[in-house]
Order: C-alpha cells, then structure tokens, then sequence
C-alpha cells in the first residue's frame, strides 16, 4: 500500500469537483485521510448540495454552487479530487493549485459525458499535471473490454 506524503500535511483543505452528494469521498476521506480541516463540495446540482450540506453538518464539510464549466471557479487546496473530469471541459484549462486527483473515461454512450478521452495518453495531456505520481487505467465495466476508467494524481 503506497501512501502519499499529502497525508502528512496537517489542516488539509480537500476540493471535491461534482461532488454530488459526496456519499462515497467523503466518509473515504474522513476515515482514510488524516488532519482533514475542510472538505468542499462543488456541483452544479444545489439540491444536492443542500441535502449534502445536512447529512454532513457534524463535520467542516462546505458546499459550493457552481457550473464548473462556465463560472470557473479558481480552487486551492491541499487536495483537489474529480472524479467526473468526462463532464466538464478539460483540466488543464482550470486554476487549480493543489495535488490533483482526476479520473475520466472513454463511456461515450452517456449524454451527459462531454469530453471523453480515448487513452491514458490523452487524459494525461487534458489534465495539465505536469509531475505524475501514478497514472493507470481499469476497466469501466466488467462485461466488456473496451470501455476504460483513467486515473492521474499529480501536481500541476
């Protein structure tokens, strides 16, 4: 298990980019991550960040209401997590100062999916992150070989 010298930075601030809800990253977060001080929400969904905003009000969790693709936010955090980078435009384009956790695939079958890439290569291009501290790809369904989930951590 390789661990991130990230976690050993104390008060982290931690962006999430289409957040959601946050059901998955933020328990992940707050059980896995240590020195966590603020975990912010970010979507364009603000039904969803309400309700996030009460399930997890005994934490410094904070939502944010933006269109990420059009009120381009300029985030700074210790830890900036998107998990959806096939929805918004690409990553490199965006101000983001922090270690940058962005994950996209080539499901191009999803409306809603703007901006696919179709290999780890192009992802990393899209990104702007310019030291790698991992890069892979798995694949995004069990029943098939050619739809692909890509990951890249790094700083940009």
């Amino acid at each position: 298990l390789m661990v991130h010298p990230i976690c050993d930075v104390p008060r982290k601030d931690v962006w999430i980019l289409g957040s959601w809800y946050g059901t998955i990253l933020v328990p992940l977060l707050l059980r896995k991550i240590p020195n966590i001080k603020t975990i912010h929400l970010v979507d364009y969904d603000k039904e969803a960040l309400d309700i996030a905003g009460g399930m997890y009000k005994d934490f410094d969790v904070r939502t944010h209401h933006y269109d990420i693709n059009f009120d381009w936010p300029k985030i700074q955090g210790e830890l900036i997590i998107n998990t959806s980078c096939e929805h918004m435009w690409p990553m490199k384009d965006y101000d983001f100062k922090g270690l940058c956790v962005f994950q996209s695939n080539n499901f191009r079958d999803e409306q809603a999916h703007i901006n696919c890439v179709d290999s780890l290569k192009e992802f990393v291009e899209q990104t702007g992150i310019k030291q790698i501290d991992y890069k892979g790809e798995i694949d995004f369904h069990r029943w098939d070989d050619h739809h692909k989930r890509y990951m890249v951590i790094g700083t940009k």
